[in-house]
């Protein structure tokens, strides 16, 4: 009947749609220009917007959306008309040492950044297990609050089919779980977290949907820092060449340790690491070579290994490392006095210890070694790493990386490397 009656008096009727606001772009003749009309196209893609509507005149297009949606479009368009377009969403998770030196990284090196992808930072959250901080605007905010009861999966919802970029600075099991949800919402992936990549099954799942979408998982800072060891073994196997082996000290948070140590309470130096950013957020992971297994699997995949023989040695007994931290800490004199044994041993015979890997196709091996003090292992600085890269062509003169492994500063340059790969 409605129908009937708005065609009799010739009206048109519209869907009524609740709290809605409009932008209107004016300028001469500003349909007329394609530039124009794609950036407004591309930037409204990025927002759930209601309709383009389009006034009779030439100097006029009308953008309406959700209320909600309106201040950060407006934001995002001055941005593109009167400076830098907005880069793609960022979402960091994790806000602790590594969190914390990557923003202010960001910070320090804005205006390099913006330049260097003419584009603006778009920082749309940042995020710890129990606190966060959304930017509705997607500002690089001056100041980070992070604050309990803000829904940062209203802003996931949001991005949901669009292109954003996640950067995972935890070493959460949860989130690792969470990685092919992610590249299946079309996002782009940046990790520190070592859980899914040393994961071979969830791994390959999780590449595989960020390929189909044609999307980026950049993970160079779980092996290595900011070393190019993931990039180099990438290159090489591009080319056809097969990797030999690949073997050397993985964990720059142990090599500090171990370097630093001549004799006095091991356990001092393990808190030293950990305050200052060089061990896991629990350096249990450290100790018992966890963290260097979880990057021997990581290397493997890369390298196109397979190996199913694996002989793998913890730093400390087992008996150090179960229970809980507190269980730890109360054996620090127990701990310190093995550690201790095994240094005065190496010592007597004019030797270091490394805790040192080896991946071939077949077999991994980890362990803690007495090496003698002209090796090559036995020779770095504190929290260096080295690889070393046996291949076709490397073969005599295997291909050797090495430099600083951990630290807060590290790490995050290299997650700044990676993000602006995927910006660019």
């Amino acid at each position: 009947v409605v129908n009937q009656l708005a065609k009799s008096h010739n009206l048109s009727l519209y869907q009524k749609a609740c709290k809605q606001s409009l932008i209107s772009l004016v300028g001469q003749n500003i349909r007329q220009s394609q530039k124009i009309l794609n950036t407004i196209l591309e930037r409204t893609a990025r927002f759930d917007i209601t309709t383009l509507y389009y006034p009779a005149n030439e100097h006029t297009l009308c953008v309406l959306l959700p209320e909600s949606s309106a201040k950060p479009l407006l934001c995002d368009l001055h941005h593109c008309f009167f400076g830098l377009a907005p880069s793609i969403p960022i979402i960091i998770l994790g806000y602790g040492n590594i969190g914390h030196t990557f923003v202010q990284l960001l910070k320090d090196k804005q205006t390099n950044i913006e330049s260097l992808i003419h584009q603006s930072i778009s920082l749309w959250a940042i995020a710890s297990s129990k606190k966060q901080q959304i930017n509705p605007q997607g500002l690089l905010p001056e100041t980070i609050h992070l604050q309990a009861g803000n829904d940062l999966s209203k802003t996931f919802n949001s991005l949901h089919g669009k292109e954003a970029v996640i950067i995972d600075l935890t070493a959460c099991d949860t989130l690792a779980k969470s990685y092919p949800e992610w590249a299946d919402s079309g996002w782009h992936i940046i990790s520190a977290n070592k859980v899914a990549a040393a994961n071979t099954k969830l791994a390959k799942t999780t590449q595989k949907i960020i390929d189909q979408n044609n999307r980026l998982w950049l993970k160079n800072t779980t092996v290595g820092a900011a070393l190019p060891v993931q990039s180099s073994i990438r290159k090489i196997t591009e080319t056809g060449e097969k990797i030999k082996r690949v073997s050397g000290i993985f964990s720059g948070s142990l090599s500090w340790l171990l370097t630093n140590y001549q004799g006095q309470n091991f356990t001092d130096w393990v808190k030293q690491a950990k305050d200052q950013g060089y061990s896991e957020p629990d350096p249990r992971d450290d100790l018992s070579g966890q963290d260097v297994y979880r990057k021997a699997l990581i290397l493997a995949q890369e390298a196109g290994f397979n190996p199913q023989d694996i002989h793998f040695k913890p730093l400390l007994p087992q008996s150090f490392l179960s229970g809980s931290m507190a269980d730890f800490w109360s054996q620090e004199d127990a701990i310190d006095q093995h550690i201790h044994e095994l240094w005065q041993a190496a010592q007597a015979d004019d030797k270091k210890l490394c805790y040192l890997a080896e991946i071939t196709a077949e077999a991994i091996h980890i362990s803690l070694q007495a090496l003698p003090s002209c090796h090559p292992a036995a020779q770095i600085q504190p929290s260096d790493n080295v690889f070393v890269v046996e291949s076709q062509n490397y073969s005599q003169n295997p291909l050797v990386i090495q430099g600083p492994g951990a630290g807060r500063e590290v790490t995050a340059a290299g997650v700044l490397n990676d993000l602006l790969d995927v910006l660019k």
